[in-house]
Order: C-alpha cells, then structure tokens, then sequence
C-alpha cells in the first residue's frame, strides 16, 4: 500500500506499529484514526508468518509492504453440502417507498449486490412501472414494496398486482415501520411473498430476499409470511465525527434503521448545535479538531450542573 501523506520520520517508523500510538499524539490532532490500525495488521501478519514494515520519507508519503503464509483451499463437506444461494446479478427489482433516504439506502445496496433496481416514490407510479415493464414484455422478478404510503398504500399496490394478469408473476415482499396485527394476515390473502419490519439490517434484507424468491429456504403457504424483528425505539442522534467517510457510514447504517441523524464536524459545533437543538443522544468522538470529545462533554457536563438535565453520550 503507498499513500503520499505527510511521512514518518526514520526514528518514529516502529513506534507506529505500537497500539494508541501516532506521531501526532494530541486529541485535536489535524489527522484522524485511533493509532490501532498498523498495530492490528502487524500482528494479524505476524500471525501469518510474515512481517509488516515500511519505506519512508518526511512530506513525500509512505510505501508498506508485508509478506504472509497461506494454506491452498479446498471445499470442505459442509460448504459443499451448503444450499445453493439464488444468483441474483442483474435482476430487475422494483423499489417502491415515498421516504427518499430509504429509496437511495435500498437502491445503493441492492446496485453492491449486483441487481438492478429502479426506483419509485409512491403506489402509483410503481403500477405505472410495471406495465411499462409488461408492455416490453419484460417483468420485475422482486418488488420491495413500503405498505405506509400516502394516497395509495403498499397494500394496494400488492392487491392491484395481484388482480391483474399481466403483472404477474413477480416476488412481492412488504416493508413496513408499523407494528400492526392484522398486516400478516392481509399479506397471506395477497400472496405476498414475505413481510419485513423496518429497519432492516443488511443481513436481514439478504436473507429475506433469498427467502422470498423461494431458493434460501422452503416454508409451506400454511405458515403465511415470513416476519422479521420488531423495530427498536427510534432516537434522534447527533453524531460528532470528522472523518467524512466515517461520517457517511455511520448516517447511512443509523438512518437505514429508522433513527434521526445531525452531523457536527467538531466538539465547539456540537455545543453549538445543542444550544437550538435536543437529542436522545450524542454519539462523540474522541479526537476531533478545533474542541475534541472530551473537551465537549466536559462542557455538556458543566452545563448541566445548572439545568438538572443528563445528556447521553457515547463515546
């Protein structure tokens, strides 16, 4: 791996293979990371049999190396006696949800896991795609359907599939935030294939669609829908981090579970942000420019000594 940072001096290069140790130590370094990465691949390769190490120069960047041992692979018995996954490259997916972070979370997975998947903000124009998908002659093999839409709602738009000839067949499977008791049963008199409480977890969204188009799993129709987990209470969450890749990930797994995210890019934006704002809780950083986290809560702590209230903070 080679990057053109900012160099490591000759009598710094083994103190950043130690854990906690960077060459910028102070908690509002420019820099970010944990000082954990290099000492971790240094002993995943030692447990290897290799080594780590490195060529450097001041200001002209960095070149690592290592070296490992690996045993060839052969198929053991039970990967061979595995069942087989349905292979879902280039399958045409229908995406129907009026949330628009739910339409580019879902669209940016099902696009990682090789679909093809278009997308629609409400039950109309979803049965609008689909008949110009059967005028071509062609069908969409799954619709993730949202059931709590306005005007026209996933229910309605799975039973119009369902009573007309020329949508069918197509693999229906129901997303819904809503807990309520009556909806297994009214997918059963529909046909849908699979019902999912939201938020769904990658893995949970993998399996169930391997389990709606029939080849991860059988389950007699006897049985109705396959439900998945009840949601957790969603929180309003104000996430102190200034890593913008950090940043990313971390809004798109918590939004993708339902919960609602604020972004403050230091520990001074965050006391900032609380003077107009309330949160169920902060999720801190610990090194960050300009005020870092421990900076931060100790001003939140401060503070609170004049209110009574408690703030959550997870750092």
């Amino acid at each position: 791996m080679q990057d053109t940072g900012i160099g490591i001096p000759r009598d710094k290069q083994q103190l950043i293979f130690e854990a906690f140790a960077q060459i910028d130590a102070s908690s509002t370094r420019k820099f970010g990371g944990t000082g954990l990465g290099l000492s971790i691949s240094s002993r995943l390769v030692e447990l290897m049999g290799g080594q780590l190490w490195l060529e450097s120069e001041e200001h002209k960047g960095s070149t690592f190396y290592f070296s490992a041992w690996f045993d060839r692979h052969s198929r053991s018995d039970a990967e061979a006696a595995a069942p087989a996954l349905i292979d879902v490259k280039g399958l045409p997916v229908l995406i129907v949800d009026d949330n628009n972070i739910n339409l580019r979370v879902f669209e940016e997975i099902l696009h990682h896991w090789g679909m093809a998947p278009t997308t629609v903000d409400s039950g109309e124009a979803a049965i609008e795609a689909l008949q110009r998908m059967a005028e071509t002659g062609g069908t969409y093999s799954l619709i993730l359907l949202d059931a709590m839409m306005p005007i026209m709602d996933g229910f309605m738009v799975a039973k119009m599939i369902r009573e007309d000839p020329r949508l069918e067949p197509v693999t229906i499977m129901m997303l819904s935030s809503a807990d309520r008791p009556d909806d297994s049963e009214r997918c059963r008199d529909l046909g849908i294939n699979l019902y999912v409480r939201k938020p769904v977890k990658h893995s949970e969204l993998w399996h169930a669609i391997q389990s709606a188009l029939g080849k991860a799993e059988s389950r007699s129709a006897e049985r109705g829908p396959l439900v998945l987990a009840k949601p957790p209470k969603l929180l309003n969450i104000l996430l102190a981090e200034d890593n913008p890749v950090n940043q990313f990930m971390a809004v798109a797994l918590l939004e993708e579970r339902g919960h609602t995210v604020q972004v403050a890019n230091n520990g001074q934006e965050v006391l900032d942000i609380l003077q107009r704002d309330r949160f169920d809780l902060i999720l801190m950083d610990v090194q960050m420019p300009v005020m870092d986290g421990f900076q931060a809560t100790e001003a939140i702590r401060a503070a609170e000594a004049q209110t009574q209230k408690h703030q959550r903070i997870v750092r």
